[in-house]
């Protein structure tokens, strides 16, 4: 049985959500992006995969409940039919 997560969108959707607000992101918040998007590679990477398909809409946005996060939200990443094993031999 898989189970599925509510998420409330897309790292598409809140970067969209800026630019439609012509706002930028601030700095710390492009920082904690890139950290959990770094983290998310880095693990599927040691589990032996890579990812075909990397994009915004590639990570849920689920919100977060760390208050003191620059990033008020946690990325997850959609790997359903967009990874593949890799080998480096």
């Amino acid at each position: 049985m898989q189970e599925l997560e509510l998420c409330q969108g897309t790292l598409r959707d809140i970067l969209r959500d800026f630019r439609e607000k012509n706002e930028n992101p601030s700095e710390a918040f492009k920082e904690a992006i890139a950290i959990q998007i770094l983290d998310a590679l880095n693990s599927l990477h040691l589990q032996g995969f890579i990812h075909r398909n990397i994009k915004p809409s590639s990570f849920l946005v689920q919100a977060n409940n760390n208050k003191d996060s620059n990033f008020p939200y946690c990325l997850k990443l959609r790997v359903i039919g967009l990874s593949a094993p890799w080998n480096l031999s």
